[in-house]
Protein backbone atom coordinates (compact mmCIF):
# COMPACT_ATOMS: atom_id res chain seq x y z
CA UNK A 1 0.00 0.00 0.00
CA UNK A 2 1.34 3.63 -1.06
CA UNK A 3 2.17 6.01 2.01
CA UNK A 4 -0.24 8.85 2.33
CA UNK A 5 0.17 12.15 3.97
CA UNK A 6 3.62 10.24 5.19
CA UNK A 7 1.72 7.37 6.96
CA UNK A 8 2.48 3.76 6.05
CA UNK A 9 -0.32 0.62 6.76
CA UNK A 10 0.43 -3.02 7.48
CA UNK A 11 -2.82 -5.14 6.52
CA UNK A 12 -3.87 -8.28 7.52
CA UNK A 13 -6.36 -10.83 6.43
CA UNK A 14 -8.94 -11.65 9.55
CA UNK A 15 -10.18 -15.09 7.95
CA UNK A 16 -12.65 -14.75 11.14
CA UNK A 17 -15.07 -11.95 9.36
CA UNK A 18 -13.47 -12.27 5.37
CA UNK A 19 -11.97 -8.91 6.02
CA UNK A 20 -9.21 -6.96 5.68
CA UNK A 21 -7.38 -5.20 8.69
CA UNK A 22 -4.86 -2.16 8.31
CA UNK A 23 -3.09 -0.19 10.96
CA UNK A 24 -0.72 2.92 10.49
CA UNK A 25 2.90 1.92 11.12
CA UNK A 26 5.58 3.93 13.01
CA UNK A 27 3.22 6.06 15.68
CA UNK A 28 1.97 4.77 18.74
CA UNK A 29 -1.59 6.45 18.52
CA UNK A 30 -3.71 3.53 17.23
CA UNK A 31 -5.32 4.27 13.75
CA UNK A 32 -6.93 1.02 12.26
CA UNK A 33 -8.95 0.44 9.47
CA UNK A 34 -11.22 -2.21 8.02
CA UNK A 35 -12.30 -3.10 4.50
CA UNK A 36 -14.26 -6.17 2.82
CA UNK A 37 -12.09 -5.64 -0.57
CA UNK A 38 -8.92 -4.69 -1.84
CA UNK A 39 -10.70 -1.72 -3.95
CA UNK A 40 -12.01 -0.09 -0.68
CA UNK A 41 -8.70 -0.76 1.53
CA UNK A 42 -6.47 2.19 0.40
CA UNK A 43 -9.88 4.47 0.70
CA UNK A 44 -10.42 3.45 3.93
CA UNK A 45 -6.71 3.90 4.84
CA UNK A 46 -6.84 8.22 3.32
CA UNK A 47 -10.03 8.56 5.63
CA UNK A 48 -8.82 7.00 8.69
CA UNK A 49 -5.76 8.97 8.60
CA UNK A 50 -7.46 12.85 7.56
CA UNK A 51 -9.74 11.60 10.45
CA UNK A 52 -7.03 10.58 13.13
CA UNK A 53 -5.18 14.37 11.80
CA UNK A 54 -8.25 16.48 12.15
CA UNK A 55 -9.58 14.55 15.56
CA UNK A 56 -5.42 15.51 16.81
CA UNK A 57 -6.13 19.09 15.77
CA UNK A 58 -10.06 19.33 17.10
CA UNK A 59 -7.82 18.82 20.42
CA UNK A 60 -5.49 20.85 20.21
CA UNK A 61 -2.56 18.64 19.84
CA UNK A 62 -0.18 17.83 16.92
CA UNK A 63 -0.51 14.35 15.19
CA UNK A 64 2.05 12.03 15.62
CA UNK A 65 4.70 11.55 12.55
CA UNK A 66 5.28 8.57 11.76
CA UNK A 67 9.25 7.47 12.42
CA UNK A 68 11.21 5.84 10.34
CA UNK A 69 13.99 4.23 11.57
CA UNK A 70 16.30 6.69 10.14
CA UNK A 71 18.64 9.37 12.42
CA UNK A 72 21.39 11.82 10.94
CA UNK A 73 24.02 11.87 13.95
CA UNK A 74 25.82 15.01 14.05
CA UNK A 75 28.85 15.05 15.78
CA UNK A 76 32.43 16.55 15.79
CA UNK A 77 35.15 14.55 14.09
CA UNK A 78 37.42 13.92 16.58
CA UNK A 79 34.15 11.94 18.09
CA UNK A 80 33.17 10.37 14.91
CA UNK A 81 37.12 9.25 14.88
CA UNK A 82 36.85 7.76 18.02
CA UNK A 83 33.27 5.92 17.22
CA UNK A 84 34.28 4.70 14.12
CA UNK A 85 37.75 2.95 15.40
CA UNK A 86 35.45 1.29 18.61
CA UNK A 87 33.65 -0.15 15.67
CA UNK A 88 36.33 -1.61 13.97
CA UNK A 89 37.72 -2.54 17.26
CA UNK A 90 34.60 -4.59 17.63
CA UNK A 91 34.19 -5.63 14.49
CA UNK A 92 30.55 -4.17 13.72
CA UNK A 93 29.54 -1.76 11.42
CA UNK A 94 29.18 2.33 12.77
CA UNK A 95 25.62 1.68 12.66
CA UNK A 96 24.81 -1.68 14.71
CA UNK A 97 27.77 0.26 17.62
CA UNK A 98 25.41 3.12 17.43
CA UNK A 99 21.86 1.25 17.90
CA UNK A 100 23.94 -0.62 20.75
CA UNK A 101 25.12 2.56 22.17
CA UNK A 102 21.56 4.03 21.91
CA UNK A 103 20.60 0.62 23.84
CA UNK A 104 22.92 0.83 26.36
CA UNK A 105 22.02 4.32 27.19
CA UNK A 106 18.13 3.92 27.13
CA UNK A 107 18.49 0.94 29.22
CA UNK A 108 15.17 0.46 28.97
CA UNK A 109 12.06 -0.33 27.12
CA UNK A 110 10.29 2.77 25.28
CA UNK A 111 7.20 4.43 26.33
CA UNK A 112 3.94 2.99 25.42
CA UNK A 113 1.63 6.12 25.66
CA UNK A 114 -0.31 7.57 28.30
CA UNK A 115 -2.89 5.81 30.15
CA UNK A 116 -6.56 7.75 29.16
CA UNK A 117 -5.30 8.99 26.21
CA UNK A 118 -7.23 8.65 23.23
CA UNK A 119 -5.09 6.59 20.77
CA UNK A 120 -6.84 6.40 17.56
CA UNK A 121 -9.83 6.46 15.28
CA UNK A 122 -10.95 3.02 13.77
CA UNK A 123 -13.33 3.01 10.88
CA UNK A 124 -14.98 0.28 9.20
CA UNK A 125 -16.00 -0.20 5.32
CA UNK A 126 -19.37 1.15 5.96
CA UNK A 127 -18.15 4.74 7.63
CA UNK A 128 -18.50 3.94 10.90
CA UNK A 129 -16.58 5.52 13.11
CA UNK A 130 -15.40 3.85 16.49
CA UNK A 131 -13.35 6.04 19.08
CA UNK A 132 -10.73 4.16 21.19
CA UNK A 133 -7.37 2.52 21.92
CA UNK A 134 -6.26 3.71 25.15
CA UNK A 135 -2.94 2.71 26.52
CA UNK A 136 -2.93 -1.33 27.94
CA UNK A 137 -4.68 -1.25 30.99
CA UNK A 138 -6.50 2.02 30.99
CA UNK A 139 -10.17 1.93 30.79
CA UNK A 140 -12.03 2.00 28.01
CA UNK A 141 -13.57 5.09 25.87
CA UNK A 142 -17.05 5.85 25.78
CA UNK A 143 -18.41 3.89 23.31
CA UNK A 144 -15.77 2.03 22.45
CA UNK A 145 -16.03 -1.32 21.96
CA UNK A 146 -13.60 -3.65 24.27
CA UNK A 147 -13.59 -6.84 22.29
CA UNK A 148 -9.95 -7.23 20.39
CA UNK A 149 -9.68 -8.16 16.60
CA UNK A 150 -6.74 -9.86 15.21
CA UNK A 151 -4.38 -7.09 14.90
CA UNK A 152 -5.21 -5.75 18.83
CA UNK A 153 -8.03 -3.27 17.37
CA UNK A 154 -11.35 -2.67 18.42
CA UNK A 155 -13.69 -4.57 16.73
CA UNK A 156 -17.52 -4.26 15.69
Amino acid sequence: MKSYRGYRARVEYDPEDSTLVGRVEGIRDVVTFYADDVASLEREFHLSVDEYVAFCEERGGEPERPVAGKVLVRMGAALHRSVLEAARREETSLNAWMVDAAMRRLDAPPPRGEAGKLHGVTRSVTGHRKEGGGAPGAPPMPGRDTRRGPAGSARS
